[in-house]
């Protein structure tokens, strides 16, 4: 299987992308999710050998996993950046189509609730910053819980 690509800043800030916001407001969720599986060690170390320090900067809660991504992979969440249990979970939650997110909940729609989005083109307005991370960050530690109860 090659590599998949699960989710690229650069699908989110075209089209009707709001015109009042920067474009790098497109990588923020796809950055907390990223962080929360680095601090929860769903990465592979493999292919940031060359940005060790900026990815413990991200593990330490000093650089923004939006910001990683866009400085060094163009924004985009690709499979190799993750090791198996972290591909297992995001290919069965981050998306709408994964079996665990057809059954409880994806992470687009955990975002939105999270935040008491009414519209879905208000996820671009949300800030990244640290406080807003840990309201991610406490959905998903919850929806990995739930997850990993569901492989038993």
């Amino acid at each position: 299987m090659g590599i998949v690509k699960y989710d690229d800043y650069a699908w989110h800030h075209s089209g009707e992308f709001p015109v009042d916001l920067a474009y790098e407001r497109g990588a923020t969720h796809i950055g907390f999710f990223f962080t929360w599986c680095v601090i929860n060690h769903l990465v592979s170390e493999e292919p940031f050998v060359a940005f060790k320090e900026d990815l413990e900067a991200v593990r330490k809660k000093r650089l923004s996993g939006a910001s990683f991504l866009l400085d060094h992979f163009n924004g985009r969440l690709l499979s190799v950046f993750f090791n198996e249990m972290g591909n297992n979970f995001i290919e069965d939650y981050y998306e709408d189509t994964g079996v665990f997110a057809k059954r409880v909940s994806n992470y687009l729609d955990d975002y939105i609730q999270t935040f008491h989005l009414k519209h879905p083109d208000r996820v671009y307005y949300i800030e990244d910053c640290w406080e807003n991370y840990y309201d991610v960050e406490e959905t998903l530690d919850h929806r990995f819980e739930q997850w990993q109860k569901t492989r038993i």
